[in-house]
Protein backbone atom coordinates (compact mmCIF):
# COMPACT_ATOMS: atom_id res chain seq x y z
CA UNK A 1 0.00 0.00 0.00
CA UNK A 2 0.73 3.69 -0.77
CA UNK A 3 1.18 4.70 3.12
CA UNK A 4 3.40 1.74 3.95
CA UNK A 5 6.21 3.43 1.27
CA UNK A 6 9.31 4.74 3.66
CA UNK A 7 10.83 7.74 2.82
CA UNK A 8 14.31 8.02 1.68
CA UNK A 9 15.02 10.74 4.52
CA UNK A 10 14.82 7.57 7.33
CA UNK A 11 13.11 9.38 10.24
CA UNK A 12 10.14 10.30 8.26
CA UNK A 13 6.25 9.11 9.68
CA UNK A 14 4.50 10.94 6.90
CA UNK A 15 2.25 8.90 4.83
CA UNK A 16 3.28 8.53 1.12
CA UNK A 17 0.34 10.21 -0.33
CA UNK A 18 1.10 13.10 1.84
CA UNK A 19 4.92 13.80 0.48
CA UNK A 20 5.06 16.69 -1.65
CA UNK A 21 8.16 17.94 -4.11
CA UNK A 22 8.97 20.69 -5.97
CA UNK A 23 8.79 20.65 -9.82
CA UNK A 24 11.92 22.92 -11.55
CA UNK A 25 12.77 23.76 -14.78
CA UNK A 26 16.65 23.62 -15.28
CA UNK A 27 17.83 26.33 -17.33
CA UNK A 28 21.33 26.43 -18.96
CA UNK A 29 22.17 30.08 -20.49
CA UNK A 30 23.86 30.10 -23.75
CA UNK A 31 25.28 33.69 -23.51
CA UNK A 32 25.45 36.64 -21.15
CA UNK A 33 22.28 37.91 -20.30
CA UNK A 34 21.49 41.25 -19.03
CA UNK A 35 18.74 41.27 -15.70
CA UNK A 36 16.30 42.77 -18.42
CA UNK A 37 16.79 40.08 -20.81
CA UNK A 38 16.45 37.50 -18.53
CA UNK A 39 13.30 38.37 -16.99
CA UNK A 40 11.70 38.37 -20.12
CA UNK A 41 12.67 35.06 -21.53
CA UNK A 42 11.52 33.99 -17.99
CA UNK A 43 7.96 35.60 -17.80
CA UNK A 44 7.47 34.29 -21.20
CA UNK A 45 7.58 31.56 -20.32
CA UNK A 46 4.48 31.80 -17.16
CA UNK A 47 1.86 30.42 -18.59
CA UNK A 48 3.80 27.08 -20.07
CA UNK A 49 4.84 26.63 -16.26
CA UNK A 50 1.27 27.24 -14.87
CA UNK A 51 0.28 24.79 -17.25
CA UNK A 52 3.40 22.41 -16.28
CA UNK A 53 2.45 22.74 -12.52
CA UNK A 54 6.67 23.82 -12.91
CA UNK A 55 7.01 25.69 -8.83
CA UNK A 56 10.01 27.73 -10.28
CA UNK A 57 13.74 28.06 -12.44
CA UNK A 58 17.47 26.23 -11.31
CA UNK A 59 20.23 27.33 -13.55
CA UNK A 60 22.78 24.51 -14.71
CA UNK A 61 26.39 26.06 -14.87
CA UNK A 62 28.10 26.30 -18.15
CA UNK A 63 31.73 25.94 -18.87
CA UNK A 64 31.88 29.41 -20.22
CA UNK A 65 30.26 30.74 -16.99
CA UNK A 66 27.58 32.62 -18.64
CA UNK A 67 25.84 35.04 -16.22
CA UNK A 68 23.04 37.15 -15.80
CA UNK A 69 24.11 40.52 -14.94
Amino acid sequence: KQGKVHCATGNCYTPFDEHTSDKVCFVQLTRHLTKEEATAKLQSCKELMTQNKVDGFTFVETPEKFRIT
